[in-house]
């Protein structure tokens, strides 16, 4: 199912970024700090409120985070 694009201001929509660049058991992703520059540009360009959350090193930090986010958000998208 294809949805509609609404005009801004007439859904809160949300976005969230995860980057994780250090890791315990590969070398550092260098460089993805840009593609998270570029991708939160590009949504709030389409009317987006854009949470990044960087270098989650357990799942249950990111459950909570995303638990957060969701419950805070109302967005539909």
């Amino acid at each position: 199912m294809i949805y509609p694009i609404m005009e801004k201001g007439v859904h809160k929509l949300q976005a969230l970024i995860i980057c994780n660049i250090e890791f315990d058991h590969l070398p550092e992703q260098s460089g993805a700090e840009h593609d998270v520059l570029g991708m939160t540009e590009r949504l709030k360009d389409l009317g987006y409120n854009v949470d990044v959350k960087e270098n989650l090193t357990a799942q249950i930090t990111f459950l909570g985070e995303l638990m957060k986010w969701v419950l805070s958000s109302s967005s539909s998208s």
